[in-house]
């Protein structure tokens, strides 16, 4: 699992690094500058020739550092200052007069001499092999003006093998949105931790294969207090740690869901969504749906126990009771409808729990979110006692919040910190990034899916998916992230195999038993 930081989440660890630890500012810059070479000269079968464009503050000194590095193995560079000199910073100097020292023949131009009215041409760009961006760092909040934005225009405007350090120029490092023009590198490499406007928006597109190293900026061994970070990235080896099987185990043991799922109308949300909970895992699942989908379902999935209530809730309390005592998960949602009808179930259905000692797991989506939206039920949930995840798209938790989705994504992580720590809920909050945020704001970020899986029934695909990974997890809100995961890396395959037009939410559910092969090893 790697750190995704916030902007003041990495100023605060580098303080510590500096100032506790007492670790120079010039060491974390060198080993950036390092970290750098590595990542992007391995592509390249011999030295060539890099046109660095570097500004006058501590980004800037990254660049002029990995310049002189490049040097030493053979590179021919030329560096492109872009900025006010006048804002130079005193690690940005000590470079400059490091690499004149070590390599006086090393080119250093002004970016107007380059570029302005009065430019000298010196150098074809068409010779160039690499393009290093190293003009503005993460502390940007503003739009771009000047020299730096018509630096970024040059080299979007270069078909060369371009490198952003830290972050792109022109990219806020928080949200990922552009400020109005920023870098579309083919790399990003990025120090300390992962910035998480890297993972969000336009971001993950501008930023191109990530490459991230701590770079100094590391664990001291006895004390979490330098490590301010509350997100995170999953990868493909945390799941195998989330998500463990226990070779004696039953049916009981691989986790019992309540799945409330399918209107008249709906019925193939119920079937997708508990078709997706047993390829996930899941060892029991007792659905509740509307009479109506008794013969789909069970002629689609023989394995699960079906409860049918007619049109005027005929037997539906005793149903409801069966499941809440029955279950370690319940999840409800997926095409119930947001009608009088299901507000009854669902009002009932909270009461049980709130009655039964020990608490399932709830997990709401889709009609029931709407539902509490509509109908202002948060002292009823609160009431219930029990863990809550819910899993609203970006449409719904627009009217959740009472935010537009700009809004929210200009700001996604600090509008889901609060909400969710107000709601005392987990939030899985779906976009083309998907975003887990916890009761007390730890987060995890993924947005490895694709756009074929932007389609009806997606979401009760992944409401299966989660729901089999808490019922085996250690905890709901990893349970949710694996889940998050396992549904975009099924995604992928099915993309590979049927194309993102073609894919459909049942072709997500079939590929999860070869992600789970790939998981299980």
């Amino acid at each position: 699992m790697e750190r995704v930081v916030t902007v003041s989440e990495m100023r605060d660890q580098e303080k510590y690094i500096m100032d506790m630890c007492r670790l120079p500012a010039s060491t974390l810059m060198e080993r950036a500058a390092f970290f750098a070479y590595e990542s992007a000269a391995c592509r390249f079968e011999k030295p060539g020739r890099a046109v660095l464009f570097c500004g006058f503050g501590n980004n800037g000194g990254d660049g002029i550092a990995l310049a002189r590095i490049l040097y030493e193995h053979g590179w021919t560079c030329t560096i492109i200052m872009v900025g006010n000199d006048k804002k130079q910073t005193a690690e940005n100097r000590h470079q400059i007069d490091v690499l004149k020292a070590v390599y006086p023949k090393c080119r250093i131009e002004a970016f107007n001499n380059v570029f302005g009215e009065e430019a000298r041409p010196f150098m074809a760009f068409d010779n160039v092999d690499l393009i290093v961006d190293a003009m503005l760092g993460i502390g940007l909040t503003r739009a771009l003006e000047g020299d730096f934005k018509k630096a970024v225009s040059v080299i979007n405007g270069l078909d060369v093998f371009t490198v952003s350090l830290d972050i792109p120029t022109g990219l806020d490092a928080d949200t990922g949105k552009s400020l109005n023009e920023c870098v579309k590198a083919d790399m990003t490499v990025t120090f300390g931790a992962v910035k998480a406007g890297l993972m969000l928006c336009g971001g993950r597109i501008a930023a191109g294969e990530i490459k991230a190293d701590t770079c100094g900026i590391y664990h001291t061994g006895d004390s979490d207090a330098y490590d301010c970070s509350t997100g995170a990235y999953l990868e493909e080896t945390d799941l195998k740690k989330l998500l463990k099987r226990d070779p004696q185990g039953n049916k009981g043991t691989f986790g019992k869901l309540f799945l409330w799922a399918g209107s008249k109308e709906t019925g193939g949300a119920a079937i997708l969504s508990a078709r997706a909970a047993f390829l996930s895992g899941t060892g029991y699942i007792r659905m509740l749906s509307h009479m109506i989908n008794r013969d789909s379902v069970l002629k689609a999935l023989p394995e699960c126990v079906f409860s049918g209530y007619e049109d005027n809730g005929s037997g539906i309390d005793d149903h409801l009771a069966k499941g809440v005592d029955f279950a370690d998960v319940i999840a409800a949602g997926c095409g119930v409808g947001n009608n009088k009808e299901s507000l009854i179930i669902f009002r009932k259905l909270m009461k049980m729990i709130k009655d039964k000692e020990k608490k399932p797991v709830l997990i709401l989506d889709a009609d029931i979110l709407r539902m509490i939206s509509g109908n202002d039920m948060w002292n009823e949930l609160s009431d219930a006692g029990c863990s809550i995840v819910m899993t609203p798209h970006m449409g719904e938790f627009s009217a959740m919040t009472g935010k537009s989705i700009s809004e929210i994504r200009d700001d996604r992580i600090n509008i889901a910190r609060s909400f969710a720590a107000e709601k005392n809920i987990i939030l899985v909050l779906k976009d083309s990034e998907t975003l887990v945020m916890s009761q007390s704001g730890r987060y995890m970020i993924y947005n490895g899916g694709n756009d074929g899986m932007a389609v009806a029934g997606s979401g009760d695909t992944l409401l299966g998916i989660i729901a089999a990974c808490i019922c085996n997890a250690e905890d709901p809100f990893k349970g949710a992230g694996a889940g998050v995961y396992i549904h975009g890396m099924a995604g992928g395959i099915a993309a590979a195999d049927k194309s993102r037009y073609s894919m459909l939410p049942s072709d997500i559910a079939d590929r999860l038993p070869e992600v789970f092969l790939n998981v299980q090893g």
